[in-house]
């Protein structure tokens, strides 16, 4: 039986109710440990604290002997089929998919480029939206809900890239991007994603946003 570390890093108040609540109602069938991270070091705002929760969620899933890592933000609600999606696709790397709210509104995964070492656009911006089904390669991007594999944990470290201020996400996508370590994104994995400045939760498209709770509740 596999074991995962679902890992939520957090700050101030910590993660919203709803996301502890979706970690805790996952249908999959196999052992999960959810820890939620209260590591940072530095002041509030500083993508080094990110880098230091992540690098941390690294070391607990090599440490503890556990198959994947599987990050859940504390703003993010993944239906309760998530995990088990993720996993069943055997892939070494798998995002779930959500809106990011940092700028422009738009789709947390990114372009795979075929024969190309650079990450692509956003997919929410082409305009071929037939693409957007199952089980897509991508260029990553985005932790929010994304399962790592063991070898990938192994292989590659959480970093804030060359001035060490980055979120981990970028340099990660970029490095698996180099190595040829495939990434894909699961669209039956559409996340909630909280909107402080909105009091509520985006959702990826307008028929999943009405579904809302009952979305993230099916099983």
């Amino acid at each position: 039986m596999a074991r995962i570390l679902a890992y939520t890093p957090t700050y101030g108040d910590g993660p919203r109710a709803e996301t502890l609540e979706a970690v805790s109602a996952q249908t999959w069938g196999g052992e999960l440990t959810h820890e939620v991270g209260w590591l940072n070091p530095f002041p509030r705002v500083d993508n080094r604290n990110v880098v230091a929760q992540y690098e941390r969620a690294r070391a607990m899933a090599l440490e503890g002997d556990y198959g994947a890592l599987w990050t859940v933000e504390h703003d993010m609600y993944p239906p309760k089929d998530a995990l088990a999606l993720l996993w069943e696709t055997g892939e070494p790397v798998v995002y779930g998919v959500y809106m990011l709210r940092h700028g422009a509104f738009v789709l947390n995964a990114w372009e795979y480029l075929p024969n190309s070492i650079n990450l692509g656009e956003s997919l929410s911006l082409k305009r071929d939206r037939s693409i957007l089904r199952g089980v897509v390669p991508v260029s990553g991007i985005g932790f929010g809900c994304t399962l790592i594999r063991r070898p990938v944990l192994e292989a590659l470290r959480f970093h804030g890239g060359e001035t060490t201020r980055q979120a981990p996400d970028l340099p990660f996508a970029r490095e698996c991007v180099r190595d040829g370590i495939r990434q894909v994104a699961h669209f039956d994995v559409l996340c909630g994603h909280y909107d402080p400045a909105k009091g509520d939760w985006v959702w990826p498209w307008e028929g999943v946003r009405e579904l809302g709770k009952s979305l993230c509740q099916r099983g």
